[in-house]
């Protein structure tokens, strides 16, 4: 008896609302166009193999120091350290993608270079075309007509009686548009 009851009292509401005209819910539409649109922009290529960053050959000095590789100019020398044979260099990285677009380079706060057996040293203070971007922040630019080139360089930290050999490491570069 109570599902009757139930059924009975919704049917008078399902009758009502069929009796509503159709003239109602006609003037409480409304219909209108929205545009849609896609842009499709030419992915961005980075080649770092243009140039490496290379702070040449160095003499560490009985107390250890620092080369700085800025992103343009000559190479200084801090503490005991001197210059040896091999110009240093910045590093280099070409960029391609679509006409003057914005895009951002991060690179990471240091990297470590080894020789191959247990002995490292560390890079910091990368800096970047701009020459105030340090390691582990943002650099801004945009490409010009779809291209751009930026510098890279930084702080080798050489210790004090640093074993002799060849460092080498990799630097992770990463781009992409703003």
């Amino acid at each position: 008896m109570m599902s009757s009851a139930k059924a009975y009292l919704l049917a008078p509401v399902f009758c009502l609302a069929l009796s509503v005209s159709p003239a109602v819910f006609a003037s409480g539409s409304a219909v209108s166009d929205l545009n849609v649109q896609a842009v499709i922009v030419q992915p961005l290529t980075l080649n770092c193999n243009t140039r490496s960053l290379s702070f040449g050959t160095v003499l560490p000095g009985a107390s250890g120091g620092t080369v700085r590789v800025p992103t343009t100019g000559a190479a200084t020398y801090g503490g005991s350290t001197a210059a040896g044979a091999g110009a240093p260099t910045a590093g280099q990285c070409s960029m391609t993608g679509g006409g003057d677009a914005s895009y951002e380079v991060h690179l990471p706060a240091s990297i470590t270079l080894s020789n191959g057996s247990n002995q490292t040293m560390t890079v910091n203070n990368l800096i970047m075309s701009d020459g105030s971007s340090t390691g582990a922040s943002v650099y801004v630019s945009a490409l010009n007509n779809g291209s751009d080139v930026i510098a890279i360089g930084g702080d080798l930290v050489v210790p004090a009686g640093q074993k002799a050999g060849t460092y080498t490491g990799v630097l992770r570069v990463e781009a992409m548009y703003e």
